[in-house]
């Protein structure tokens, strides 16, 4: 696009000024008046206009990268128009906008991964810090923050400078032998209290094929602990993967269980806004997190599949994610929803020679790390 600048600052500037302009006069005239601004309007005509051009820009003409994004907050922008109920836009612009941000997402935002020696290192001087309470030194964060309700863009900028509380190492549920290792605790100003990654230890690299050093049948208390193990690339995408390769991993969740089949040995798992499309005569077109799984039927790499208490399958785990082992993409269909379009369903066939499902389900999460997820709140509450 001509209009777009080349150099970063330039681009940086335009990302800047184009949300202030066109996504946050839209959101304020949309949480006035508890709907999205009339797009036939001559006066919000041009912000629309705007937003779009934004929007298709970021899309086909900006690649992330993590000082583009620490710069112009453009996943909080992206969130106000898809994912904050008290801000309302256009079904157009809301997927095109959590479209983007699920791709992102997927891509790290533009972070290079940090490979991971040992899974669970810490170095003398680091432990010594967290056992007499000082602060590490802060390291560039990889991930997006854990999903929360802000009130308003004031209170957003405040979570923005919010205290990280670091659990001591050697504590029980959120030390290095904890089940919520890995994980640190935010606190915004709000009061509103997070999860996010503990910069202090190295996540496990996600993008890669295969168990990735991880056990079948291991559980996660939440699927942010199961990004830093590597298990998945994503705090709240059900799909992490390359569109070239293949996807590395999906979450089997509740958010279809209308669509989706889960047989144990294989399931039938919807491709993103499956609920959306009305069109009876094709599927509408496939999101990022879609066009991973075309990849893989292509290819035929594995997938880790992981299971969330959140889905309502016989198979789901009581608490957290459990990651059920390597599956294989096997085939497509285009089944209709219930509004009467069509779309995209995965068939995954689990590979041979793994711990049985039903031995899985029986056993994990064991009594032990149910006791612990009961716990996990003990520390947090009093941080």
């Amino acid at each position: 696009m001509a209009y777009l600048p080349t150099d970063n600052q330039g681009l940086v500037n335009f990302i800047k000024k184009e949300r202030a302009t066109a996504v946050q006069r839209l959101a304020q005239q949309s949480r006035k008046n508890g709907a999205a601004p009339d797009e036939s309007s001559e006066s919000n005509k041009l912000l629309y206009e705007r937003l779009s051009k934004l929007l298709t820009a970021l899309d086909k003409e900006v690649t992330m990268t993590p000082d583009i994004k620490s710069s112009t907050s453009i996943h909080m922008g992206l969130k106000v128009i898809f994912d904050m109920p008290e801000f309302h836009f256009p079904k157009a612009y809301s997927d095109k906008a959590k479209a983007l941000y699920e791709k992102w997402e997927e891509q790290n935002w533009g972070a290079k991964p940090v490979p991971l020696k040992d899974e669970r290192t810490v170095t003398s001087e680091l432990l010594d810090a967290a056992v007499k309470g000082q602060r590490p030194v802060k390291r560039q964060r990889t991930t997006p923050p854990a999903k929360t309700n802000r009130k308003d863009s004031a209170t957003a900028v405040a979570d923005s400078e919010a205290k990280v509380r670091y659990p001591p190492p050697e504590h029980s549920i959120w030390g290095v032998e904890g089940i919520m290792h890995g994980l640190a605790l935010k606190k915004g100003h709000s009061g509103k209290r997070s999860y996010i990654l503990d910069t202090r230890y190295q996540k496990r690299d996600s993008n890669v094929y295969g168990n990735n050093g991880i056990d079948v049948g291991t559980w996660f208390p939440f699927q942010m602990t199961a990004l830093f193990n590597g298990a998945h690339g994503s705090t709240t995408a059900g799909i992490a993967g390359s569109r070239d390769t293949g996807a590395y991993s999906i979450v089997v969740a509740g958010q279809y269980d209308d669509l989706d089949s889960d047989h144990g040995d294989y399931l039938y798992y919807s491709g993103s806004r499956s609920h959306d499309n009305t069109d009876p005569r094709q599927s509408a077109p496939s999101s990022g997190g879609t066009l991973t799984l075309h990849a893989s039927l292509r290819t035929g790499n594995p997938v880790r599949v992981l299971r969330s208490a959140s889905g309502k399958s016989r198979y789901a785990p009581f608490y957290g994610l459990r990651y059920d082992g390597l599956y294989r993409v096997v085939s497509l269909q285009e089944p209709m929803n219930g509004k009467g379009g069509r779309y995209e369903q995965f068939k995954l066939e689990r590979l041979d020679d793994q711990t049985p499902i039903d031995e899985l389900r029986r056993t994990r999460p064991s009594q032990r790390e149910r006791r612990d997820y009961e716990r996990i709140g003990e520390w947090s509450s009093k941080a």
